[in-house]
């Protein structure tokens, strides 16, 4: 008998039990030989032609030296596929109005490691629905997911599951929460215009740590270099510039990384190669700022009320 069920886009080797409840609305199984044909009927389109010629979830790259310079697409054990779902449960009663216990999900997987991406809906053979913007972004880039198989273990999951319980606490009650939250999960969707991401990290990061001052001081940016660290201190996070940066001190890479926001604010050239040399890249910004919301959503999810109190805090300078 068929049950509802999202598919688990992101290829993924599971290390843990199966199957796994996620709350009271999830159970994270592996596909049944039933499901298995469906789903790749609904894939085939995304991979450009290939029609499943080659299959992330049937197949993995093997290299044979540690450098990863030398390898070869080897196809997997039928029982070691990597086609995972999530099957809905208790489902009915839910109010419309409010947002779903999926999408709740979406959320809380943005801010883990494994970022697992649910795109395809199943509530039978017949009746699916397809994030087709997030879909195209992952299979457009097939060949890295031949490559790249997250090793899902049960830290992963035990992750995913005290993260939805945060969202699903402050999600429905929270404006401030739910709408920063939700500008980022739909960052997550948009094709990887590296600059129009960044541009939003940034807008997102001031909602997080900035407040309007009745007065020039604190400006945005002291507001930025000080309660950026105090609240990862709240889940014992630090601010490490040292691990994306070239690093003077860190004061320096803070207007470095404003000046860049004010390039993509103004419509200006951001030049890595000169002035923002210390950056790198554009691309190494995002991979920065993506993962520092991470754990500032995770301070707030946690730590919510001396989180904001920090926020609020104009009197520290």
């Amino acid at each position: 008998m068929w049950k509802p069920i999202i598919f688990i886009i992101n290829p993924i080797d599971v290390r843990c039990d199966l199957p796994s409840k996620i709350g009271s609305h999830f159970l994270l199984r592996r596909a049944t030989q039933e499901e298995i044909p469906v789903i790749k009927h609904y894939l085939a389109p995304s991979f450009a032609g290939a029609i499943m010629n080659q299959n992330p979830y049937e197949q993995k790259y093997l290299f044979k030296n540690e450098n990863k310079s030398v390898g070869k697409l080897t196809n997997l054990p039928q029982n070691d596929w990597r086609y995972f779902v999530i099957e809905l449960q208790n489902m009915s009663g839910q109010n419309l109005l409010q947002k779903s216990p999926i999408d709740l999900l979406r959320v809380a997987a943005d801010l883990t490691n494994a970022e697992l991406k649910f795109d395809i809906e199943l509530l039978d053979p017949r009746i699916v629905n397809i994030r087709h913007n997030s879909l195209h972004k992952i299979t457009n880039g097939l060949k890295f997911l031949i490559f790249d198989h997250y090793v899902y273990s049960e830290k992963d999951l035990e992750d995913l599951r005290t993260v939805y319980t945060a969202v699903s606490k402050y999600f429905m009650s929270n404006e401030f929460l739910s709408r920063s939250l939700t500008f980022f999960n739909l960052l997550q969707d948009v094709p990887s215009y590296l600059n129009f991401v960044n541009l939003n990290y940034f807008s997102i990061l001031e909602m997080l740590v900035t407040i309007k001052s009745n007065t020039e001081k604190p400006s945005i940016t002291e507001q930025l270099k000080y309660k950026t660290q105090k609240i990862l201190e709240l889940e014992g996070f630090s601010l490490s510039f040292g691990d994306s940066f070239e690093v003077t001190s860190n004061n320096n890479v803070w207007n470095k990384l404003y000046e860049y926001r004010s390039c993509l604010a103004h419509g200006s050239h951001a030049d890595f190669g000169h002035g923002l040399k210390k950056l790198k890249s554009e691309e190494n910004v995002h991979s920065f700022l993506k993962d520092l919301l991470k754990k500032l959503f995770r301070c707030y999810l946690f730590n919510f009320e001396n989180a904001l109190k920090l926020k609020n805090d104009l009197n520290f300078a």
